[in-house]
């Protein structure tokens, strides 16, 4: 990809952000550094010269929130998170330059909410697997956020639509015990079969 596909390719995923949140009331980006604190940048120069307004940019240092961080061999650099606008009520776009077990957004999602554990976060709605790569969530982190959720009288909604031709993978297969609470999982009946 070069420079002006790059550029174009950012442009249509910025108008993309700014017809779904209808404008931008309400949104911020957060770049998950340190390739996403770049990406938001670039994505946030392109929504304020098509709103001809500024839209709130943070930078999220996920390190410690890894769930794999006691397997790397190398000492970790940590790097400051800087979000200087509260997130209250806000619509956060979560950037990053790579997607592929759904690890890191885990991660950053977990990070978030220590950073409103005391805000009213009602809902949280997952499409798992991601569409359009396929790459499925962590089951672990999901539960992980659907207790945190419920624990505040929320609700996490996760979309498994497309879950049919890998149902072993599905949250439904993951679950032992009693359901948790604050958790609906969304299946599809034959969308792959018909």
């Amino acid at each position: 990809m070069d420079a002006q596909e790059m550029n174009r390719t950012l442009t249509r995923i910025s108008h993309e952000i700014l017809e779904r949140n209808k404008g931008l009331g309400h949104l911020a980006l957060v770049g998950i550094r340190t390739g996403g604190e770049f990406l938001a940048q670039r994505i946030g120069a392109l929504i304020g010269q098509i709103e001809h307004a500024e839209v709130p940019i943070g930078e999220l240092d996920i390190t410690l929130y890894r769930d794999d961080l006691s397997l790397r061999i190398d000492q970790p650099e940590i790097r400051k998170t800087t979000i200087s606008f509260n997130i209250t009520d806000m619509k956060i776009v979560l950037v990053d330059d790579v997607l592929f077990t759904g690890r890191t957004i885990r991660a950053a999602m977990d990070e978030l909410m220590d950073l409103v554990e005391y805000t009213d976060v009602s809902s949280a709605v997952v499409i798992n697997p991601n569409n359009p790569s396929t790459e499925t969530m962590v089951t672990s982190g999901l539960l992980s956020v659907a207790a945190r959720l419920s624990r505040k009288g929320g609700l996490l909604v996760v979309d498994e639509a497309f879950m049919d031709a890998t149902p072993a993978q599905s949250l439904c297969a993951a679950v032992t015990g009693s359901w948790p609470s604050g958790l609906v999982v969304l299946r599809s009946v034959g969308k792959f079969f018909g």
